[in-house]
């Protein structure tokens, strides 16, 4: 009994004792609830910076925190809130922003320590001011900071982490004269950056090669050097300004992670306007310029019908391809001209750009005939020795000749025994010609030189001859052109005509690529159609043949010359179509021209001279 009332005691005692202490515990955690404000400080590493300088702002906030379990676990929110920075980006760029933070408790009383570290870069030159900093219910003292204008001199008391360097290759052009431009970035320990690229309104700037990276000493150290080139172009006279070149990036010093930024001169340069004395129309400023002739055929013997092509290359260096102007071919009655798109292109050289430009053209001999060809000029302008200069191809001939295909397809057997029967009637007039003149010089042998008698009589004898000539020769021409005003029979048969029909459409059925030929064969069948008719089809002559034939055989010929050798693009049904027509109409055209009794008489009365 007794053991039991000592016990009870005992174990009431240690548990006042123990709620006792919890609630000194409660107690005091809820008595170190901190309510202090917040403080902030503001300082800057320099008071006086260059305008291409960065600057460190360090903002330190000394913060309350709840040291309960709940405060705690809520820091991390603390930690992601920053100051209102906005005034600041009034004067200065912020290229960077690093946070970091600790936790503290002296005398029971919690409290965190927050920096935020800022990189600056001023906007301009003079007095700037870093405006308070607010952070809750605290806020930082304004400061002041010197920006001289320009870069800090570079020395190798004090070496720069980073620098840019430019330089071009002259400091005077003329319009649309090549400028070699290199922009150098000279780094150590550089981590990653931006660097920006040249522009100006006034001018044509193109990459020039690529980038190129080597080592280089400056200042007494070694850098690692970051090499662009780029062409300029400029495009009007004046003065002209490429502006300052920016490299922004991150860099190792002193071991930890450092902003850079720098900022390289302008460039000024003078460019002239072309000289008046250039006599040429494109102004063509180049360090050399050269034109040539390629031919695929030999222009000194085509042949009525046949193709050949011509490429006029020009190369320059120290211009782009679009700058050149384009090669020029003067057209004639004898042939047809079909020009290609210009070849154009651009490559790296040494000294600059290399551009080609590559004009061809194809030609098909209509007739034959001897044709001169211009000579073509292109004058340029020679900027190593200031003096214009002419690139030349000398005029020549293109010289056509008769095909012997197409002449003996031309000439009918009517036209042949024509000319033979016309030869035969004039053979006596001739001889009798002959004898005449014959007998006459013999009389005129025979007399003495002093009888003024015959002397007279010889006079009027040789007039009467000549007068008897030329009446006999009027009288053959007046017959001839008779004769060639008269319509011949079909030189050839309905089957020959039905036979060359069905080979013409044979050849266009298979695309073959002599399917030309073979109309024109089928179309030589025709007596009317045979005079000069492969000019007819290039020339447009339209009274040959029908306006819808015409022109497909015209399409098919400039597809053909234009490099299309296969007529892919062609639509050979409707040619099929127009053939077919065309041969319908033709064939009831000349029958009923044959049926008709005028062409019966003069058929008959025609008939002595094609028995």
């Amino acid at each position: 009994m007794v053991k039991a009332l000592a016990y009870l005691p005992l174990k009431s005692f240690m548990s006042m004792k123990m709620n006792i202490v919890l609630g000194l515990i409660v107690s005091v955690l809820f008595s170190q609830a901190l309510h202090a404000e917040t403080q902030l400080n503001a300082s800057v590493d320099r008071s006086k910076i260059y305008e291409m300088d960065t600057l460190n702002l360090t903002v330190e906030g000394d913060i309350d925190v709840d040291f309960s379990f709940g405060g705690l676990m809520n820091f991390g929110l603390n930690q992601t809130e920053k100051p209102d920075t906005s005034g600041i980006e009034r004067d200065f760029e912020i290229l960077d922003t690093q946070q970091s933070y600790n936790m503290q408790s002296i005398n029971g009383q919690s409290r965190a320590k927050v920096l935020w570290r800022y990189t600056l870069a001023p906007r301009q030159a003079g007095i700037l001011e870093i405006p308070p900093i607010k952070f809750k219910d605290a806020q930082t003292k304004a400061l002041q900071v010197t920006v001289i204008e320009g870069t800090a001199p570079k020395n190798s008391s004090e070496p720069p982490s980073v620098f840019l360097e430019v330089e071009t290759d002259k400091t005077e052009a003329y319009v649309q004269e090549q400028i070699i431009y290199t922009l150098r970035l000279y780094t150590q320990g550089l981590i990653n950056g931006e660097l920006s690229e040249p522009s100006s309104p006034d001018a044509i700037i193109e990459p020039f090669g690529e980038q190129k990276k080597y080592y280089r000493m400056a200042f007494n150290r070694r850098y690692e050097v970051v090499e662009r080139q780029y062409l300029i172009f400029p495009q009007k006279s004046g003065q002209l300004e490429i502006a300052q070149q920016e490299f922004q990036g991150v860099t190792i010093k002193q071991g930890r992670r450092t902003r850079i930024r720098d900022m390289s001169e302008s460039i000024q340069m003078t460019i002239k306007a072309p000289p008046t004395s250039f006599s040429g129309k494109t102004w063509l400023p180049a360090t050399s310029l050269f034109i040539n002739e390629e031919w695929q055929g030999d222009p000194s013997s085509v042949k009525v019908g046949d193709s050949l092509s011509r490429k006029i290359v020009l190369s320059s260096l120290g211009l782009l391809g679009s700058a050149l102007p384009p090669a020029t071919m003067n057209e004639s009655r004898y042939f047809k001209l079909y020009t290609d798109k210009p070849e154009i292109e651009t490559v790296q050289h040494e000294s600059g750009a290399q551009a080609t430009r590559v004009d061809s053209f194809a030609i098909v001999a209509l007739k034959e005939g001897e044709i001169q060809l211009d000579e073509v000029r292109i004058p340029w302008w020679d900027i190593v020795n200031d003096v214009e200069r002419v690139a030349t191809i000398p005029a020549s001939k293109l010289n056509i000749v008769r095909n012997p295909d197409i002449a003996l397809n031309t000439q009918s057997p009517a036209n042949a025994q024509q000319t033979q029967s016309l030869t035969s009637q004039t053979e006596p007039l001739n001889m009798a010609a002959k004898e005449q003149t014959s007998e006459q010089a013999d009389s005129v042998q025979t007399e003495p030189l002093n009888s003024h008698l015959w002397q007279t009589l010889s006079a009027i004898i040789f007039a009467v001859w000549l007068l008897s000539c030329w009446y006999f020769y009027r009288k053959i021409s007046e017959l001839k052109v008779h004769l060639n005003a008269r319509p011949f029979p079909k030189p050839t048969t309905e089957f020959d005509e039905k036979r060359l029909y069905d080979e013409a459409v044979k050849s266009v059925k298979a695309a073959d690529k002599n399917l030309m030929q073979a109309i024109f064969s089928w179309l030589e069948s025709f007596d009317d159609l045979r005079p000069s008719l492969y000019q007819s089809i290039n020339l447009q002559s339209v009274k040959y043949i029908n306006g819808d034939l015409y022109q497909q055989l015209s399409n098919y010929e400039a597809l053909l010359y234009r490099g299309n050798k296969s007529g892919s693009e062609f639509d050979f049904q409707s040619l099929l179509r127009t053939l077919k027509q065309f041969r319908q109409e033709k064939l009831k055209a000349l029958e009923n021209e044959a049926s008709g009794p005028q062409q019966m008489l003069k058929k008959r009365r025609l008939e002595p001279f094609y028995q």
